[in-house]
């Protein structure tokens, strides 16, 4: 039973990290439109700080999984290619 889990998420694994990837994108697409992120600041401040967060905590570990293999990590965010 749990070799059968492991191999399920081992094939799955790469279309997990694709998925995770755009979306995190896109949310960094919209979260650039300052109406929406103005809007999310007043009406969901809450929602707001955790998607930062998200996308910060997203964005930390794709860089140290390419430091530990070796492979160059352009910013997956705008946010991250300013610092």
């Amino acid at each position: 039973m749990l070799l059968r889990d492991l191999k399920n998420v081992e094939d799955t694994y790469g279309a997990d990290i694709l998925n995770l990837s755009l979306t995190c994108r896109y949310v960094e697409r919209i979260l650039g439109n300052e109406r929406i992120h103005r809007y999310l600041g007043k009406q969901q401040p809450d929602l707001l700080f955790e998607v930062t967060e998200l996308l910060r905590e997203v964005e930390t570990e794709r860089i140290g999984t390419a430091r530990r293999t070796g492979e160059s990590a352009p910013p997956l965010t705008r946010e991250a290619s300013k610092t």
